[in-house]
Formats: C-alpha cells, structure tokens, sequence
C-alpha cells in the first residue's frame, strides 16, 4: 500500500492511513516531516501529534486541538491558528513569520528561539509561555494574555491604561501605535494628545522610564 494517497472519490487526502481533513481525530498520529502545505485542518484533534520538520506552511489549523504537539522543526510560515490549542506545544525555533495566531492558546508553550516576525497574537493567551530567544520584530500582542510569559531579553512590557506597551531597543508599540523610539522622542504634546484622550497625561508620567526601559533592551 502507498504511503500517501489520493482518495479521489472525496478527494480527501490520506498520509499514513490518516485523513487529512477538516474535524479529524488525529489524536497522536505519526505525521513527522510530511507535506501538508495548504491542508485544510480546521478543528481537527492533533493532541499529542508528532509534526517534527512538517510543512504546513499555508495550512488552515483554526479551532484546532494541538495541545503537547511536537512542532519542532516545522514550517508554520503564514499558517492559520486562529483560536487553535497549543497549550504546553514545544515550538522550540519554529518559523511562525506572519501566522494567524489571533485568540490562540499558547498557556504554557515552548517558544524558545521562534520566529514571530510580523505574527498576529491579539488577544492570545501566553500565560507562562517561554519565549526567550524569540524574534518578535513587528509582532502584534494586543490584548493578549501576557502573565508571568518568559520575554527575551530584547523586549519589555510595561502595565499602561491599554492593552498592550510592547518595548523594544528600536520599536515601541504603545495600544495600535507602533513607532521608532526616535519618533516617540519627537512627538510634540499635541501629537501625543490626539492619539488618545488619556495618552498625554501617561506620556508626561511615564515617557523617561518607556525611554530607559527601550535603552536597555538587548538590540536585535
């Protein structure tokens, strides 16, 4: 029997006797380094899977269960996890360059060396996530949760009246604005003060310290 095949009648496409489909029950299925490229995935139950160097780069995994899923190695660029389940998931140096991670379960999850350039994580739920190591140039961490998460140390967060003061040695991203530190150090009150109408008194308060936190982060 052919390691992968095509079942033409459903056109359902099936890798080691398992279907690769939309709701599957995938539970701990052996799918190490095979390619799923654009696999429509939605919802399915992968706990416990060994996806190791798997090329789901495109993929469609929103809603799905991966919770303990081994993805080390594996190619997640522009992959959508939106509202997925990575609970505790070891992504130890993966590439999630520009994946939809909006509302995700990441509680717990390996993040260790991962690429999150330009990665959507709104609303993501990284309590105790480890990301030291991470790149999260241009990542967008807007109301997501961000107790006790292990930071790289080229980042820091700062408690604000918003969802999010995400800093950086070059970037700060203060709520949906997101400029260079030079550009911060440049806005006059009246710029600062249209942002928000609370923007102005907590910039005055709290600008030397963002300043100094920016300073002392590691650059990239």
């Amino acid at each position: 029997m052919k390691r992968e095949q095509i079942v033409e009648e459903s056109k359902i496409k099936i890798i080691n006797g398992y279907k690769i489909k939309p709701m599957e029950d995938l539970q701990e299925a052996n799918l190490q380094g095979e390619k799923l490229q654009g696999a429509k995935l939605q919802g399915a139950n992968l706990y416990g899977a060994d996806l190791r160097r798997a090329d789901l780069r495109g993929a469609d995994l929103q809603g799905a269960n991966l919770q303990r899923v081994d993805l080390q190695g594996t190619k997640l660029q522009g992959t959508e996890l939106q509202g997925a389940n990575l609970q505790r998931a070891d992504l130890q140096v993966v590439n999630l360059r520009r994946a939809e991670l909006q509302g995700a379960n990441l509680a717990g999850a390996n993040l260790q060396g991962a690429n999150l350039r330009g990665t959507d994580l709104q609303r993501a739920d990284l309590y105790r996530a480890d990301l030291r190591g991470a790149d999260l140039r241009g990542a967008d961490l807007q109301g997501a949760d961000l107790q006790e998460v292990i930071l790289p140390n080229t980042d820091a967060l700062l408690i604000c009246p918003w969802s999010i003061c995400h800093i950086q040695h070059d970037i700060i991203q203060i709520n949906c604005k997101r400029h260079t530190v030079e550009e911060w150090k440049g806005f006059t009150d009246e710029q600062i003060d249209a942002m928000d109408n609370r923007a102005l008194n907590w910039w005055k308060h709290n600008k030397e310290i963002v300043l100094s936190i920016a300073n002392k982060c590691v650059p990239y």
